[in-house]
């Protein structure tokens, strides 16, 4: 080995080791003119040297891989290198692709060991970490400030010359220098915000006797409406350190809670305790958030939220868990049937449970696996006992029942009001489809007793419900019974053991005329049951039929 040689000479051998080794991949290299710039050399690869095989638009070639190269030469091994902070930081925030090559000589004229360093992401976030610390500290200029680079085996170019320092950058960069660039970039904007980006501070009034912790953790989970503070102020908090000059402050104003990130899919379903009835339907789960310390247990709380309904689980005590629940019913509202489902299944199985003295069972699974199940009595609320409601409930869910046969269950749009107003036609279609036994009443003109002992009634039925008209084309049975009765001025008999068969179930736009086609369905179940004992045809068949 020989004598000890000036940094000088080794940095010029380490540049004249990555200049040829440039000619030898036929890459393109720039050297910087300023010293203070944080990189030697732009590398670049030729404009068409990671082009597909197949021809392309010259407007649509990819752009080439460009690059920063800062060199480190020694003829030691001592794996490390110290690095002023400011180059670090033109490194970091430069959107290219950054790399040190370090070479090592021992004391030769040719590099005997290469390591390429990729500036990546755990470099990016530990140097942006210790500029925000240095910048808060503001002890000395960032120049005179060094942090440590260290390189190992794994870093080595191989094979040492230019193919393997072309594939090494190859390898860092992928498969799109575009992509890369773009990904640079928005972890340099975002690391370090992981747990927010900024703390506020605010005054806030309350009335005698109201926590205001508690209001503050029922407005981060949606349960109050606009929060009124004075004397705002906001600090931008990065690495869990303040920005110094960037805190913003107001005289006052509205403050909401982001809840995005906090809510978490999954599903809920409640059942009776022996097993009876079960429910089941997707909520959002929402914690408290936006805090920067850990909440005293006391107001550890979840939010299972559901349209038009809200379950708010409370830290449990020593003898019961805590459970409320609030729910409102959309009234003079279009909204999707598919939206009114957990209100009212909510409503119906709390029922069963209080007609059975029953002990509802609340099953969570959330979309990632996890787990959680406690009991929950039955709320003894009056707002469960409206007649209104109640009704509503019924016409949800047999609307439910009724649009999946139609497969419309989940577009069609409803008024509440509407599902009440069409309650009895609800109640025929559901039956009608389930085949359950029912009476139709006919004119005794209509059929013949002394000559047929069954008679099959087609019927074409609309249902207008949402946007849709829903025809329900079917066929009643049964044996005519001769008494006689009157209703309404009507003479009347009955079909007595009567069943119901459906053929033909359309969903139409309610907008448009749909005759022509609910003709065709009333002819085609003429046409199959001719010739089977007496077949009644009526002008106004549905006046007649009942449930």
């Amino acid at each position: 080995m020989s004598k000890k040689r000036s940094a000088l000479k080794i940095g010029k051998l380490g540049e004249k080791t990555l200049s040829k080794w440039a000619t030898e991949a036929d890459l393109i290299i720039n050297r910087s003119d300023e010293d203070e710039s944080g990189w030697d050399f732009v590398v670049e690869f030729p404009l068409d040297s990671e082009q597909p095989q197949t021809r392309t638009s010259l407007d649509k070639r990819i752009a080439p891989i460009q690059c920063l190269v800062q060199v480190k030469s020694t003829d030691s091994r001592t794996g490390k290198r110290d690095i002023k902070l400011s180059n670090w930081e033109r490194l970091v925030k430069s959107p290219l692709p950054a790399f040190f090559l370090v070479c090592e000589f021992d004391g030769l004229n040719e590099c005997q060991r290469a390591f390429l360093i990729h500036i990546d992401e755990r470099l990016i976030r530990r140097v942006l970490k210790r500029l925000r610390e240095a910048d808060a500290a503001q002890s000395r200029p960032i120049h005179q400030i060094k942090s440590t680079l260290t390189y190992k085996e794994m870093h080595c170019i191989y094979p040492m010359n230019g193919n393997g320092l072309r594939a090494t950058i190859v390898a860092h960069v992928g498969p799109s220098f575009n992509d890369y660039v773009v990904k640079k970039q928005k972890y340099v904007e975002e690391v370090g915000y992981e747990n927010g980006g900024h703390i506020g501070e605010f005054t806030m009034t309350v009335q005698p006797g109201e926590d205001p912790l508690q209001i503050l953790v029922d407005h981060s989970m949606g349960l109050r409406g606009p929060l009124t503070v004075e004397k705002i102020r906001f600090k931008d908090l990065r690495f869990g350190t303040e920005a110094v000059g960037l805190r913003k402050e107001w005289p006052g104003g509205e403050v909401e809670f982001l809840r995005n990130e906090s809510e978490i899919a999954a599903t809920l379903a409640l059942e009776l305790a022996e097993g009876t009835e079960i429910v089941k339907f997707p909520v959002k789960v929402i914690g408290p958030s936006g805090f920067a310390f850990e909440l005293d247990k006391k107001y550890q709380k979840l939010r299972l939220s559901a349209p038009y309904l809200d379950f708010i689980l409370s830290a449990p005590t020593k003898r019961q868990n805590k459970v409320s629940i609030s729910f409102k019913v959309p009234w003079g509202e279009t909204v999707p049937l598919f939206d009114l489902r957990p209100m009212s299944d909510l409503v119906w199985i709390c029922w069963q449970a209080k007609s059975t003295t029953s002990i509802i069972r609340l099953h969570l699974q959330t979309v990632d696996g996890k787990s959680f199940s406690m009991a929950m009595r039955d709320p003894s609320d009056s707002m469960f006992e409206s007649e209104e409601l109640r009704k509503l409930v019924l016409a949800v869910r047999m609307g439910w029942q009724i649009t999946r046969r139609f497969d419309v269950d989940e577009t069609l749009m409803v008024q509440p009001d509407e599902l009440l107003d069409c309650f009895e036609k609800l109640q025929i279609y559901a039956s009608t489809l389930d085949a359950a036994n029912f009476k139709v009443k006919l004119p005794p003109s209509a059929v013949e007793t002394s000559q047929f002992s069954r008679v099959y009634v087609p019927i074409v039925n609309s249902l207008w419900l949402g946007q849709y008209e829903l025809v329900l084309a079917f066929t009643v049975s049964g044996e005519v019974d001769l008494e006689r009765e009157y209703a309404d001025g009507h003479e009347l008999v009955d079909v007595r053991h009567t069943i119901a068969r459906v053929c033909h179930v359309r969903a139409y736009d309610r907008h448009k005329d749909n005759s022509a086609a609910k003709q065709s369905l009333f002819n085609a179940m003429v046409q199959q049951h001719e010739g089977q004992s007496q077949l009644v045809i009526l002008k106004d068949i549905n006046d007649h039929f009942v449930q």
